[in-house]
């Protein structure tokens, strides 16, 4: 196989479109297009390796200690609204808005994202 730097998933909307930069098992980022900025933004992953199993490590351990999981049904159900919308959009090639909303996520560990065009320190898993 070729080398490649296509987004793994990419997502349009009336106000601009985000795209993950790399693999779903291996991403290297995500990369923003603001229609009112007119360019792209580029956010490096904060993790050199990202835990792409931590979600079914969460769910374990909110079932053992009987806590409530960081995401709800609200934001299950719109990531597959978003899902089907895209089926339905490319078989009746037109757009199809989505409908359903979630509550803002509250992360409890702090993250330091850094935009990468002023990252100058190469050490990326500044967590």
């Amino acid at each position: 196989m070729q080398q490649y730097n296509s987004p793994a998933i990419e997502l349009y909307g009336e106000e601009g479109t985000i795209q993950m930069v790399g693999d779903d098992w291996e991403p290297k980022g995500y990369e923003i297009w603001r229609n009112k900025r007119s360019s792209w933004e580029l956010y490096k992953t904060p993790y050199i390796n990202w835990p792409w199993t931590s979600g079914f490590t969460h769910l374990v351990d909110c079932i053992i200690n009987k806590n409530k999981p960081m995401i709800d049904l609200d934001h299950a159900y719109h990531v597959n609204e978003i899902m089907i919308k895209i089926y339905e959009s490319s078989k009746n090639k037109k757009q199809i808005s989505i409908k359903s909303t979630f509550k803002n996520l509250k992360f409890t560990k702090k993250i330091k994202i850094k935009k990468s065009h002023l990252d100058h320190d190469r050490n990326h898993d500044d967590i």
